[in-house]
Order: structure tokens, then sequence, then C-alpha cells
């Protein structure tokens, strides 16, 4: 199931690329519609799950979406024994990019190529403006949901 943030992307995805909307978009944006059609909810925002109390708006909610993503691929190029010495390596490149090489790339809008793989993941998540998670519990959160299809 995607999220209501995730329809409104693939929305504006679809929009700007002038191509037809998705079925689970067209679906979202029915029910939303009739939801406030029907008096159910003051406004279409609402209707849609991209504002209400205790939602945040729609820019955040990607922003810590594409943060999480881009910190679960960085795992993936992370070798280890066990989950846990692999999320405490996680933690510390976390560390020493924010520390060492944050400062020097930080105004690229591009990773530069000297960037490993894993340090071009970090890139991206640093990128995004948000805080970056440095505990092994909160990582191992990111990490599990959101998991690499296969």
């Amino acid at each position: 199931m995607t999220s209501p943030v995730g329809n409104f992307r693939d929305l504006t995805r679809a929009l700007e690329a002038g191509s037809a909307l998705p079925d689970h978009v067209v679906v979202w944006l029915h029910d939303g519609c009739a939801r406030f059609y029907a008096g159910e909810v003051s406004s279409l925002d609402i209707a849609l799950g991209i504002r209400g109390q205790g939602i945040n708006l729609p820019v955040n909610q990607y922003a810590w979406q594409t943060r999480d993503m881009e910190l679960a691929a960085a795992y993936q190029h992370i070798e280890g024994r066990s989950e846990r010495a692999r999320l405490q390596e996680l933690r510390r490149q976390i560390r020493a990019f924010g520390s060492r090489t944050w400062p020097r790339v930080r105004a690229y809008s591009e990773p530069p190529d000297r960037l490993t793989p894993l340090q071009v993941h970090l890139f991206r998540a640093f990128q995004v403006g948000q805080h970056i998670p440095e505990s092994v519990s909160r990582l191992r959160d990111v990490v599990r949901s959101n998991r690499p299809y296969s």
C-alpha cells in the first residue's frame, strides 16, 4: 500500500510527464474527492491524507522517505557478519561522513566522482536537509522499513 505522500508524488510525476495516472492514484484521488464532496472533511488535502492534525507537509514526508531510502541503500554497501555489526558500521560511516566529508561537499548539487557508492547514498541522504539518525535502533528501523525489492 502506498502512502498518501507517495500517491501525491506519483500524481505529480504523471501530470508532469503527461502520462496516464496509475490505477492506485486514481482510486486514492477519487476516494479523497468523494469524501470531500460528501462533506466528511473540511478540505481536500485532509481528505487525501496529505495534511491534517499530526500529518506533516508532503515536502517533509518526501524528504524523510528519500533520506531513509538512501540510508537503507548505503546499508546495502556494508558487509558484516550480523545486522547489528552492519548497523554499527553504518553509524560510524554516517558520523565520519557528517564530520569530515559533508562540510567539503555540501555545496555540490550532485555527488562528486571521488565519493564511494556508500558515500554517494550518504550524500543524497544529507542533501535532503533532514536530521540523520545515528542510533543503532533508529537505523535498524529505517533499514527494516526500506528493504530493497527483489
